[in-house]
């Protein structure tokens, strides 16, 4: 008898371990991020170049571009609610980086002619590419826990279970390499770029100046 209850007890050990795991990765992960707010929340503000603030730099002529590119942006929203299905192919894909990256060149040429200097407003190449990109996989390894726990917060509150996105569907689907490195580079790896920029950074920016940081995160976030 007591030969089977040690057996027994070594065939439970694997498992307990692991919900230990489990249970300090979920705790870590939420440390890592009240740590991070925290540290977003009590930071001074810079003092050694208010010129370069979103503050001080962004004005009216700023607030309606900003508002005009929400209108698009909701037009075209309106229109995909419109048309919900959407031929998802390579050309539409291409055609859709286009668009935005004309955005974009329109955004910077703008402030650029208002005399802004881009590069110090973002805050580009204020830390280093390693130093970036090792920041970004620890706050992806940790976000895990939260993103389960949105998921499951979203479907108690609204039913059903999260679907894949349309670029997600069109990945699988793919057949040729070629069709996989179109998505690979404009869907993951420059989207997310431009996406940064108008949202993040430019939208951000003017909403912030006009209603306060809170109001700028909410808004841009949607």
């Amino acid at each position: 008898m007591q030969s089977e209850s040690l057996f027994a007890a070594f065939a439970a050990a694997p498992g307990f371990f692991a919900s230990v795991l489990l249970v300090l990765y979920i705790l870590a992960s939420a440390y890592v991020y009240f740590s991070l707010i925290h540290q977003i929340r009590s930071r001074p503000p810079n003092t050694v170049d208010r010129s370069h603030t979103t503050e001080r730099a962004f004005g009216l002529p700023e607030a309606v571009l900003a508002a005009v590119l929400v209108l698009f942006l909701l037009l075209n929203i309106g229109a995909s609610f419109s048309q919900p299905a959407i031929d998802f192919s390579a050309r539409n894909l291409l055609a859709n980086f286009l668009l935005m990256a004309l955005v974009v060149l329109f955004i910077v040429s703008f402030l650029q002619l208002r005399r802004f200097d881009v590069i110090a407003l973002g805050g580009f190449f204020r830390i280093s590419f390693i130093r970036t990109l090792g920041t970004a996989a620890v706050l992806l390894f940790f976000a895990y826990p939260i993103i389960l726990f949105s998921d499951v917060v979203t479907q108690r509150l609204f039913g059903g279970g999260s679907s894949k996105q349309n670029i997600v569907e069109f990945f699988s689907g793919s057949h040729t390499i070629e069709q996989r490195i179109v998505i690979i580079v404009f869907a993951v790896a420059i989207a997310p770029v431009i996406e940064e920029f108008v949202f993040r950074f430019f939208i951000y920016g003017v909403a912030r100046r006009y209603f306060g940081r809170l109001i700028g995160v909410i808004f841009s976030a949607l």
